[in-house]
């Protein structure tokens, strides 16, 4: 339909009598054009009068049927949206507005404008005839019935034969059809459940229905394409583990992490035992599988070994999503060779295996350390094979560090003497046993001490002896709770500020290997000797920082 354009007298003052001609005599040239399918001729009339009024509703409207007619779509939703800004309720342009959505098969839009404008103006059986079409292709069929009736009605009521004919042929044509599906034979109930999933995975009609699954697969492919991180100027030690043992595993309690340790030297990255949660804790400080070169596992026990096949997974999927040749060396001792081999000799992205036994010095090629493996007394489930770990970071022909692990082990004096010389010395304390309070007993006989980890007395034991420059008291067994900051600080304190003793916690990190500490409120690494912990109770989480912050400021910047 279009619209005869009458200027108002308040917008024909505006514009002046000789504007206001010219204005008339563009507007009813471009009418007669329009009606006469000159559209390129009608379209440069009306382009001239919405220079001289480009705010008038009907001369838009005008112009958006033009651009309809030229199948210049857009161009005429742009003129049908300005028109209906400055005339919302006008049934004339939501209804052509709806011709435009539906020709670009936009059809929630359209069927949202047939239907306010029918609404507006219930009486005009060109609207409901363009809803009943659009459910038709949709194949909502009683719907598009219904339609059909009503605009056969409105076009009778206004003695439109035209329109009296073309819904009566599209409701013969649509009666048909429906007859067709009800005689049409039912199609086996598989097919039957695969369409109705397959429309209800579809946003809008035509959509492929695995649009949306496919777009969920690429959010995970990012995860492969991930680049490295690590880079052989920026050597650290980042713990990634709170709890020992199998309690982060005890179901429906949200928040309790596992974890192992994340080493890097000279561009090589380095994961030592990968326990409950390693993945995601090394997810979460924004480290990917690509930055794994190697994994070093000292025994068998599931907090130390978990995330072990969800790693070797992921680097699978890494060869075979996105084609790269990135391995993992594996170094095991006995016990985790035995319970893994047969299936991680198979997988793809597996380079060297080597078996770790206590007394073994190994060189890698390629790595710039040395790794000693160390006795330790701590039984497995299938042996007595646990090892304790010294990496002698290389630095050209010199050694630049000598780090150790003690693993899980039980204290003695041969167990302590393994690990002089190491300046920096992570720990394994477990918990405190029955009788380590109890000073009726020899301060380290057999009865006072933690069996299977080193507990406090020997932990205290071996900070005292071997004299580290920076010790991380880890392995926590759960029950000791924030109680654990306690303990390394009475242990901190007794020793004089030159030597400190931390807890490890999750992004705990010390860079190598000058020892400094990242503080977490600064963002930089600081002086170990001016780092200070500072608990988040309601997390039961460490935080890390220098002399400078308060607790206060704790809460301010880190505590959401």
């Amino acid at each position: 339909m279009i619209k005869r354009v009458v200027l108002l007298q308040t917008e024909a003052k505006d514009l002046g009598v000789s504007v206001m001609g010219q204005l008339e005599d563009y507007l009813a040239k471009g009418e007669d054009l329009l009606k006469q399918q000159k559209y390129d001729k009608a379209l440069a009339y009306y382009n001239r009068s919405l220079e001289l009024s480009p705010d008038d509703p009907d001369a838009l409207y005008n112009r958006g049927l033009t651009y309809y007619k030229l199948g210049r779509y857009d161009k005429a939703l742009a003129d049908y949206n300005r028109s209906l800004e400055l005339s919302p309720d006008d049934p004339d342009a939501l209804y052509n507005r709806g011709l435009t959505y539906h020709e670009l098969g936009r059809y929630p839009e359209a069927q949202a404008d047939y239907s306010k404008a029918i609404e507006i103006n219930p009486k005009d059986g060109s609207q409901f005839l363009a809803r009943g079409q659009l459910h038709a292709e949709q194949k909502i069929l009683p719907d598009a019935l219904s339609d059909l009736e009503k605009a056969l009605k409105c076009f009778k009521e206004e003695e439109d034969a035209d329109g009296v004919s073309l819904a009566e042929y599209w409701i013969e044509e649509l009666k048909r059809r429906i007859e067709e599906e009800r005689t049409k034979r039912e199609p086996p109930v598989e097919v039957q459940i695969i369409r109705n999933i397959s429309a209800n995975l579809r946003r809008t009609p035509g959509e492929d229905p695995l649009k949306r699954i496919r777009d969920r697969e690429k959010s995970y492919q990012e995860y492969f394409m991930r680049p490295r991180t690590i880079t052989p100027d920026r050597n650290f030690l980042m713990v990634l583990r709170r709890w020992n043992s199998f309690t982060p595993k005890i179901p429906n309690r949200e928040g309790k992490k596992g974890g192992g340790y994340f080493l890097v030297w000279k561009g090589k990255g380095v994961v030592i035992d990968p326990g409950f949660d390693f993945m995601d804790n090394f997810d979460r400080v924004g480290y990917s599988i690509r930055d794994i070169d190697t994994i070093i596992l000292t025994h068998a026990h599931t907090d130390h070994t978990a995330d072990l096949e969800s790693m070797l997974n992921l680097v699978y999927e890494l060869w075979d999503r996105v084609g790269s040749e990135h391995k993992v060396d594996l170094f095991m001792n006995l016990g985790t060779v035995n319970k893994f081999i047969g299936w991680v000799s198979r997988l793809k992205g597996i380079g060297n295996i080597v078996s770790l036994n206590a007394g073994d010095s190994i060189r890698p090629k390629g790595y710039d350390w040395t790794l000693n493996a160390k006795s330790a007394r701590h039984q497995e489930i299938i042996g007595e094979n646990a090892i304790g770990l010294v990496f002698e970071l290389h630095e050209g022909p010199k050694v630049a560090l000598k780090l150790g692990f003690t693993g899980d082990t039980g204290w003695s004096t041969s167990i302590q003497n393994q690990y002089r010389g190491c300046k920096l010395l992570v720990l394994h304390l477990g918990s405190i046993g029955q009788n380590e309070f109890d000073e009726r007993l020899s301060l380290k006989s057999r009865k006072r001490l933690y069996n299977g980890h080193l507990g406090l007395i020997g932990t205290i034991s071996m900070i005292k002896s071997l004299k580290p420059t920076l010790s991380i008291i880890s392995e926590f067994g759960e029950e000791l709770g924030i109680d654990r900051c306690h303990i390394a600080k009475s242990i901190d304190c007794a020793f004089g500020q030159d030597k400190r003793c931390l807890s490890g916690d999750i992004g705990f990190k010390i860079r190598l290997p000058d020892l400094a500490v990242y503080c977490n409120l600064c963002r930089n690494y600081q002086e170990c000797t001016d780092i200070q912990e500072m608990t988040i109770k309601a997390r039961e989480e460490i935080i890390y920082c220098c002399s400078s912050h308060t607790a206060q400021e704790v809460v301010d910047k880190l505590i959401v």
